[in-house]
């Protein structure tokens, strides 16, 4: 059974995050708006990073272990999850809103992906 780490952090707006994502961990925006940066990879000779804007209730699972950058566009509140399951992910978000206690109104929209 993997072991599971979660992380909450406050971001104040233009103000960035980086730290190491391992591998199956998901993101979720408690609050605001957030842009997430993958951890780069190299196609061919070009290194790229692909990028996700996340709004208030949106959770981004991260498939690749590495860096990531996580970049606030209002005042947000993010959650990381680490070792979250890639077999079951909607089972993973309903996990994630139970643990982290998420206001009511936040469930539907967790539920819609």
């Amino acid at each position: 059974m993997e072991e599971k780490h979660s992380r909450r952090s406050v971001l104040h707006p233009g103000q960035q995050l980086h730290l190491y994502a391992p591998h199956n961990m998901t993101v979720v925006a408690l609050q605001g708006e957030i842009v997430l940066g993958s951890p780069p990879m190299y196609i061919g000779e070009q290194l790229v990073r692909n990028t996700v804007a996340l709004q208030e209730g949106q959770s981004h699972l991260l498939a690749d272990s590495g860096w990531i950058t996580i970049h606030a566009r209002t005042r947000a509140e993010i959650a990381c999850v680490a070792g979250t399951s890639k077999t079951c992910p909607g089972l993973g978000r309903l996990l994630l809103v139970l643990f982290l206690g998420l206001r009511r109104r936040l469930v539907p929209a967790l539920m819609r992906d």
